[in-house]
């Protein structure tokens, strides 16, 4: 019910920038979204036509991502264009129907997560895992996305919880395992030896999912480590080859699902993973400094995981954390969770390893966090369950109005949820005085934005954009703002032709990118602006 419901609200607000006349603001055009959308409508005009050839030279020319999440963007927006068609049919696509693709995709996450706490650790954990996982504005705004984060986060937690569910059976515990403390103690391995079939169903199935997490995007690397720490604690002597069998399984899946790896499958693979150390390096904006990738600090990931996140969650999560690490040795489950959350955060603090784009590289761990979340809330009621002065129906009680205090972000900040930032920093603003980014790929520039400077701009005028991190980017934008189109009005990138002579200035705050004497604009100094708790977004210039 969760999972449905939130899949509704999530359609009601997927518009970016005007192109239905019904439903809420949606986040605005994301940088990359043209790029995910118009080779995901290429690759299945293709697969329609039955023209595997042209399919693979789509997939050939933008070998950036595998192409089944682009697949899997395309399906979902044409039908979607079939049942809901935008304004303007003869777009080459619109993205209000390609983020239909995430809203499926998150709801199944919610759905999967929820189901396997209750499963674990009982049904008062099941609801606030999925709760949690909706609470965390971040995700929440990644599904209103036409991107692969929401597909690559279903993908990594499916690998994970589906190894967890046979965890008693491979180490020959009570296949299902009561709720509670009995629980615990019934997946500590026995002196019973588990079928054989149960390892090698296991690592078979561990390995299909693996493979198609591969065949979504890079952060699948992230899996064999977390597999393997944990194979390697709790299955010892059988953990090597019960990791060759998944490992040759998901280079299969991975293998047949990339039709551009058939041509020469050493070469390409390398060049595919050789993407992520060797190309042009990406500016991030951190403590008010615009630094290279690769100079960003250690502790990036730790802090913008820690402030991205309601604060109260954290503290669930913390909770659990600190009980699954003391006793380690009792919480198979529990360990292989912490250990895909672990990875890519300790990964990502590696000197000299690239990080940017805030949470969106380890958005992955989100899903796993919920589980914890989940796990802590219902050990926190079974606790004060059996006290005589408080009793499951009050702490239940509590319990719930605590959680859904954490939801105010969700409220305050939409559409723009990206730019969520806890309280431990005092919300956008304070994030904002601390030198953290407000926002990163132009989802500020809403619907009701564009509505605006559509009423504000003399028809058949330029507006020059910044930050224009690639070329069409401009372009992009104004094929999808129907208001814009309506009186003719034009796009052009700050430095390109058109550009300084334009009238009108339309800016996304990402500093590190943007000419300095843009960073330190205030909201009043717009014609138009989104804002949130003070801090520009995105707004129109008059110079």
């Amino acid at each position: 019910m969760i999972a449905l419901v939130v899949f509704g609200v999530i359609l009601a607000a997927l518009d970016p920038a005007g192109d239905h006349r019904s439903g809420w603001d949606g986040p605005g055009m994301s940088v990359d979204e043209p790029l995910n959308v118009g080779q995901g409508v290429m690759l299945v005009d293709k697969l329609l036509d039955f023209d595997f050839k042209g399919f693979r030279q789509v997939d050939s020319a933008l070998t950036d991502y595998p192409p089944l999440g682009r697949v899997w963007i395309g399906i979902c927006h044409e039908i979607a264009f079939l049942v809901n068609p935008p304004i303007d049919e003869v777009v080459p696509y619109s993205l209000t129907c390609a983020r239909v693709s995430s809203a499926i995709l998150f709801a199944v996450t919610i759905w999967w997560i929820g189901t396997a706490a209750a499963r674990f650790w009982g049904p008062t954990a099941g609801v606030v895992a999925s709760v949690a996982l909706v609470l965390m504005p971040r995700s929440f705004g990644h599904a209103h996305l036409a991107n692969l984060e929401t597909a690559i986060n279903l993908a990594y937690a499916a690998c994970l919880l589906f190894v967890c569910r046979r965890v008693p059976e491979m180490l020959g515990a009570d296949p299902i395992p009561p709720v509670g403390q009995e629980q615990q103690r019934s997946t500590v391995p026995s002196s019973r030896s588990p079928a054989r079939s149960v390892y090698w169903t296991t690592a078979i199935g561990a390995g299909v999912l693996m493979g198609l997490a591969f065949s979504i995007k890079v952060q699948a690397i992230f899996l064999p480590a977390a597999l393997g720490a944990w194979a390697l604690l709790w299955l010892r002597w059988r953990a090597p080859a019960w990791l060759f069998v998944v490992g040759v399984v998901a280079a299969a899946v991975f293998f047949v699902g990339w039709p551009w790896l058939w041509d020469d499958p050493i070469q390409h693979a390398a060049q595919y993973f050789g993407k992520t150390t060797n190309r042009v390096s990406i500016q991030a904006w951190y403590f008010g400094k615009a630094l290279a990738d690769r100079d960003v600090p250690w502790h990036y990931p730790w802090v913008m995981f820690g402030v991205s996140v309601p604060l109260g969650l954290h503290l669930l999560g913390l909770a659990s954390t600190v009980d699954v690490l003391q006793s380690l040795r009792t919480t198979p489950r529990e360990s292989l969770l912490a250990a895909g959350i672990l990875v890519p955060l300790v990964a990502f603090s590696v000197p000299g390893i690239a990080v940017y784009d805030g949470e969106r590289l380890f958005s992955i761990v989100f899903p796993l966090w919920a589980l914890l979340i989940g796990r802590a809330a219902g050990r926190i009621v079974d606790w004060f369950a059996v006290r005589r002065w408080c009793g499951k129906p009050l702490a239940l009680g509590v319990l719930m109005a605590f959680v859904a205090a954490q939801s105010i972000g969700l409220w305050r900040d939409q559409p723009a949820w990206l730019s969520y930032y806890s309280s431990a920093v005092g919300g956008l603003s304070g994030a904002d005085k601390l030198g953290l980014p407000a926002t990163y790929w132009g989802d500020g520039v809403t619907r009701s934005l564009i509505a605006q400077i559509a009423e504000l701009v003399p028809e058949e005028s330029s507006i020059a954009v910044a930050p224009t991190l690639y070329e069409l980017q401009p372009l992009e934008l104004e094929r999808q703002a129907i208001p814009l189109k309506r009186r003719n009005i034009h796009l052009v990138s700050l430095g390109g032709a058109g550009g300084r002579d334009a009238t009108y200035l339309l800016l996304f705050n990402r500093p590190e990118y943007l000419p300095k004497e843009f960073r330190r604009l205030r909201p009043s100094d717009f014609v138009a602006v989104v804002e949130r708790d003070g801090v520009w977004l995105a707004g129109l210039l008059r110079k």
